[in-house]
């Protein structure tokens, strides 16, 4: 049987192009008949709301994502707050315990409006790449259930509203350790994550990302990046370009 095809939502970050590059290889390793109906993975670029000025920066990595694997960019007119799509980790324990209490109405629309783009675009399986880490990169059973339950009930609206699909959550259940482990057994270049190229454009307050331009980049948005990459570290070791 033919891989499905799979419209992939990310929010620029390590945990989505790690996803994004499993959902290729998974496409790369069929060796089953009519391979020439084989279609590579989308890539869903929306339009990112961000308090934290990260949302240009976040879009320019998906299109920088899509470039490096060839993957097909969907390009959509939806607007989603980009931090709803949990792709990164709390980045203290106040965020871990304000993620908790937080309604989940927000990611629900937006991973819905994914659903609607990936029936349009004849996709029947959609990769959601979010975690369910603490602050500290270990999984919280609680945290993961919210997100199986979440990709559950979208899938189940989804099909209220004429869209058949699945919703696969691959990385959910992951702690950092085991998403890097990955990341370096599949040579995922941790350089293209967003917060990785904003802060190699810090030092002139711009970061160029594939073909989209100088893009500005806010002093929130690099106290951000810092705080990801921070995280990040301990586990990366090497792998991440200061």
């Amino acid at each position: 049987m033919l891989p499905p095809r799979t419209l992939i939502v990310s929010d620029g970050g390590l945990v989505g192009l790690l996803a994004c590059a499993l959902a290729r290889e998974g496409v790369l390793a069929y060796d089953g008949p009519e391979p020439q109906r084989l279609s590579m993975p989308l890539l869903w670029i929306p339009r990112f709301r961000c308090s934290l000025g990260t949302g240009a920066l976040r879009a320019a990595a998906l299109e920088r994502h899509a470039e490096l694997l060839a993957l097909t960019p969907a390009r959509s007119e939806f607007e989603v707050e980009a931090e709803s799509l949990l792709g990164e980790a709390p980045a203290s324990e106040a965020e871990d315990i304000a993620h908790e209490r937080a309604p989940s109405l927000a990611g629900a629309r937006a991973l819905l409006d994914a659903c609607q783009d990936a029936g349009v675009l004849e996709c029947s399986r959609v990769v959601w790449a979010c975690t369910a880490t603490d602050h500290e990169g270990r999984v919280r059973s609680d945290a993961l259930a919210r997100v199986l339950n979440r990709a559950l009930l979208v899938a189940r609206l989804a099909g209220v509203e004429g869209v058949t699909l699945d919703v696969h959550t691959p990385v959910a259940d992951l702690a950092m350790s085991r998403v890097a482990d990955l990341v370096q057994d599949l040579g995922v270049p941790v350089e293209e994550a967003w917060w990785s190229r904003a802060l190699e454009g810090a030092m002139n307050s711009t970061a160029h990302i594939a073909h989209t331009g100088p893009i500005s980049v806010a002093r929130e948005a690099i106290e951000r990046a810092r705080a990801i990459r921070g995280q990040w570290a301990p586990v990366l070791d090497g792998l991440v370009r200061a």
